[in-house]
């Protein structure tokens, strides 16, 4: 074959048969050779290991070789007549293309097949990283950090995470990870101190995208320990006895969950932020720091549900405008110090014996709009006050239970309602006050309730404030209503409503003393249309204190038997009935 006759060849050969042989490489060149025994045979050719042909022809089979035609040309001179292009990668002994040569078929492109996977720019695959250097060893894509006693990092010298990708730490052995553990920047850090005694340096999740820590082993988690921030979802379980000592400090994004599981863990200060949060001290005497949120448009969950758990204060949207807070102290003896939420929404409860301190929802003049106060059983007994704004701002306070509500009991709500309810015997033993837009009510309808002194003002709505029916001893000091609607008393409790009565409206008053030995000091009625005072229990307003009744319209006083109480009555109004001195004969 001449010369001009293989270049013609490899002229027609498919772009796809001089891709494979580049990409096949060195196999290619062994194919080739092994390949074209055959073709080399009927041309009466070979192929010197340097690549020269033979006296027996002016061709060479090489790595295109097949057997067939299209075979490679032999090494070609300077003269463009006589060269040919080499087949392949890696062919030390063949020859190489003229780069004068343009005729020539260009070489193939790389495809996806022969070339390698593109490296990340954030260099987040792990063997791209210092984990080894610093260590770790690579686990798939995670940064693995397993220390044991004999362990130099994490004891010795602190562990550092390799940005960029996730690292966790785990401490199989007492007494280990004693130094510092800085997570990555921009990925996931997971420690885990799964026994006794370790982690008891700080754990630092500043830059993380999520943090978890997990305090299996007992007093792990303890002397310097703490946990840092987090720029998303930080997780931490406290499940060992006497665990997690430090602060705890959740990041301002994403979700922070703690869980304080363990007896006598999470003893440091909690700060919880993030844009959801949830605190869970299960353990019994968890928990016994300070507890803040403050994150704006949060929603956290504060659940104190061990005995004796957080002792000191709780506070929500102090320092952010909260969307939503929920505490829940449910624990026996739970929450010894003042909860105070000041969040958009607030959800407090309070049972068996716990919140001895203050309980306040909202500030005068804050940003409160809804708030719910529940007492249980011989809880709450500081004062607990309720502070709402807006239209839609309404309070409620629920003393739900034996002995609940110890302290005073106030509800302002500037353009809302109160609604005040001591519902169990024996509540409500301080004064209670609703100060209200629109309707207030409070309600002591049961033995020994409202001890204190009851007051409801309405600037535009409506008072009623029940001191029950067939009960006894409830409203033992005065009961007073002020409001722009309709106000109503009832004293129907024997030995009740034992202060001064009083009630003004601009609309309807209607005071009703049925129960026995009720009303037993100054009633007082003064309304803008009518007023209604029924003294029927036996020796109800008989105690020789002034009745009086002043209206617009009417005044309708009936003393029924009490004859004391008839002598007492004055009334001035248009219309006089009943025991009025100037009712019609």
């Amino acid at each position: 074959m001449k010369t001009t006759d293989v270049r013609s060849t490899l002229r027609s050969r498919s772009t796809l048969t001089l891709f494979t042989a580049v990409y096949a490489g060195a196999l290619a060149l062994g194919f080739g050779l092994m390949g074209c025994g055959e073709a080399a045979k009927s041309a009466e050719t070979d192929l010197a290991s340097n690549g020269a042909a033979n006296t027996k022809g002016d061709s060479a089979a090489g790595p295109y070789g097949s057997g067939s035609p299209s075979s490679a040309p032999a090494a070609r001179t300077n003269d463009d007549s006589t060269g040919a292009i080499a087949g392949a990668a890696g062919g030390s002994g063949l020859p190489e293309r003229d780069p004068d040569d343009n005729d020539l078929a260009a070489a193939p492109r790389r495809g996806g097949g022969g070339g390698g996977a593109a490296v990340n720019d954030r260099r987040d695959r792990c063997e791209d990283t210092t984990c080894d250097a610093d260590g770790g060893e690579c686990q798939g894509n995670t940064c693995v950090f397993v220390c044991d006693e004999d362990a130099n990092e994490c004891n010795d010298r602190e562990v550092d995470c390799p940005d960029n990708v996730d690292c966790r730490v785990e401490c199989i052995d007492d007494d280990v990870c004693t130094a510092l553990i800085t997570g990555p920047n921009n990925a996931n850090l997971d420690v885990q101190c799964q026994e006794n005694d370790t982690c008891t340096a700080a754990i630092d999740c500043a830059g993380t995208d999520s943090c978890q820590v997990t305090c299996e082993g007992d007093d792990s988690c303890s002397g310097q320990f703490s946990v840092d921030g987090g720029n998303q979802d930080v997780t931490v379980d406290c499940e060992g006895s006497r665990t997690c000592t430090g602060l705890l400090k959740c990041g301002a994004g994403g979700n922070c969950d703690i869980s304080c599981s363990g007896i006598d863990t999470c003893t440091g200060t909690i700060d919880l932020r993030g844009e959801r949060a949830n605190l869970d001290c299960s353990g019994d005497g968890s928990c016994t720091q300070a507890i803040t949120y403050d994150d704006n448009g949060g929603i956290g969950d504060i659940n104190c549900t061990g005995q004796d758990s957080c002792a000191q204060a709780i506070t929500c949207g102090v320092q952010a405008l909260i969307q939503t807070c929920t505490v829940n102290c449910t624990g026996t003896n739970s929450c010894k110090a003042d909860v105070n939420c000041i969040a958009e929404t607030c959800n407090l409860k309070c049972d068996d014996n716990s919140c001895s301190a203050n309980v306040a929802c909202g500030v005068a003049n804050g940003d409160t709009l809804d708030c719910s106060v529940t007492c249980g059983s011989d809880s709450c007994d500081g004062n607990t006050q309720c502070n709402t704004v807006d239209d839609a701002g309404n309070c409620t306070i629920a003393c739900n239970e034996v002995g609940a509500c110890g302290g005073n009991v106030a509800c302002d709500s500037d353009e809302g309602t109160c609604n005040v309810n001591c519902a169990a015997d024996n509540t409500c033993k301080g004064t209670v006050s609703t100060n209200s837009q629109d309707n207030g009510q409070i309600n002591c309808a049961n033995d020994g309730a409202c001890i204190g002194a009851v007051s409801c003002t309405s600037d535009d709505g409506t008072c009623n404030i029940n001191c029950g029916n067939n009960v006894v001893g409830s409203c033992q000091a005065a009961v007073t209503c002020n409001s722009d609607e309709a106000c109503i008393l009832t004293c129907n409790a024997d030995q009740g409503c034992l202060g001064a009565v009083s009630c003004t409206s601009d609309a309807n008053c209607t005071i009703a003393c049925g129960g026995d030995a009720s009303c037993t000091a100054a009633v007082t009625c003064d309304s803008g249309t009518n007023c209604a005072i029924d003294c029927n229990g036996v020796g109800a307003c008989n105690a020789g204190q002034n009745v009086a009744c002043t209206a617009d319209d009417v005044c309708d006083v009936d003393c029924a038997a009490n004859a004391t109480c008839v002598q007492q009555v004055a009334c001035t109004a248009r219309d006089q009935r009943n025991d009025c001195p100037g009712a019609a004969g």
